[in-house]
């Protein structure tokens, strides 16, 4: 993922300690794993899913403590989104061509993502509303 793009977004700024956005990115690189293995499998996805949302509620609780607005939080889980999609693009290792399995693990990835964002959500909520913090939407 491109350093360069994410460094002048609001979302990126708002972690200004390198400790922290080092524990974002380990984060991330978990739900990365946990994305492979998810698509990978065609059974016992509920114990995947279950930490997704767990490292998801986490995202959600550190943008609202990081007073992120809830769309910057949002832009920051699409550019995740998206690079991930893109790497599972069907099609990608034969240009244009692809089959049943190509487009299992691309819907596969989406089912999880979509999870994982409603926990994002869920959390970014519940964090606001712990902390009597008005939830920010500019």
């Amino acid at each position: 993922m491109s350093s360069q793009h994410v460094a002048n977004e609001p979302w990126h700024q708002a972690f200004d300690r390198e400790t922290d956005r080092q524990e974002m990115r380990d984060t991330g690189r978990k739900l990365l794993g946990l994305a492979i293995q998810y698509t990978s499998r065609t059974s016992q996805h509920e114990p995947l899913l279950r930490e997704a949302r767990h490292i998801a509620e986490f995202y959600g609780r550190q943008s609202a403590i990081h007073r992120i607005t809830l769309v910057d939080t949002m832009r920051a889980y699409f550019f995740f989104r998206e690079s991930l999609l893109r790497m599972t693009r069907p099609g990608l290792a034969n240009r244009g061509q692809y089959d049943a399995e190509d487009v299992r693990i691309h819907r596969e990835m989406r089912r999880f993502l979509d999870e994982a964002m409603y926990a994002c959500l869920a959390s970014y909520e519940a964090t606001c509303r712990s902390l009597q913090l008005p939830e920010i939407t500019a």
